[in-house]
């Protein structure tokens, strides 16, 4: 590699979005039962009422990272694209200069 080349392998960054995205949807279907039979458990407790607000507070702050992990992989999946396209369309732009007016080619 010369001295400023960029080496971004978009395959291998796509996966690891299609990853991130494959472990959000596993952790959003575990936290939605995070929570199942609580509330038997505390039942007669005096601080049960709290117990179960923490607990969905708990919940919602899960979900809500779990929805930031997907958006990464999105985010990720969609970077690696644009990377791709871009590099198609200079490859594309520079067979047209190598051949044009003499500049040099084959």
């Amino acid at each position: 590699m010369g001295h400023g080349d960029i080496d971004i392998r978009a395959d291998k960054v796509k996966r690891v979005g299609a990853d991130l995205q494959a472990e959000a949807r596993y952790a959003q279907g575990r936290i939605a039962h995070s929570l199942d039979g609580s509330d038997a458990v505390q039942s007669g407790w005096e601080s049960a009422q709290v117990l179960g607000e923490c607990a969905r507070a708990w919940e919602t702050h899960m979900q809500a990272l779990v929805g930031e992990m997907a958006a990464i992989g999105t985010n990720l999946q969609s970077a690696a694209q644009g990377h791709t396209n871009n590099d198609v369309f200079v490859q594309g732009l520079l067979r047209g200069i190598d051949g044009a007016d003499g500049l040099g080619g084959s």
